[in-house]
């Protein structure tokens, strides 16, 4: 069975839930995706795969960086951006590797 890690952005994915309601849902959407194996990107140099939300449905676009663990069948989120629309400002969390 597939295991997601949030351990390392957990923190700050809660205080920007503070600040972006929706967040929450696209969180839970990107998870699920992933769940499914679709994730967007994958950056061979970095050994990472990136999964970006489309945005349609709110004022924010989020993207996560994850590292896949094969062995033990662990995706790790390892860094979450996310870009306000409306303003442009993006927040990114510190990169755990």
């Amino acid at each position: 069975m597939l295991e997601i890690d949030t351990r390392d952005i957990d923190y700050f994915l809660e205080e920007k839930k503070k600040i972006y309601p929706q967040l929450n849902d696209i969180f839970n959407a990107l998870c699920w995706r992933m769940y499914r194996s679709k994730e967007t990107y994958y950056n061979d140099k970095l050994d990472v795969y990136i999964i970006k939300s489309d945005g349609s449905n709110s004022n924010i676009f989020v993207s996560l960086v994850i590292k896949y663990d094969k062995i033990k069948n662990v995706k790790k989120i390892i860094c979450i951006m996310i870009e306000n629309k409306t303003t442009g400002k993006r927040e990114i969390s510190k990169i755990k590797k």
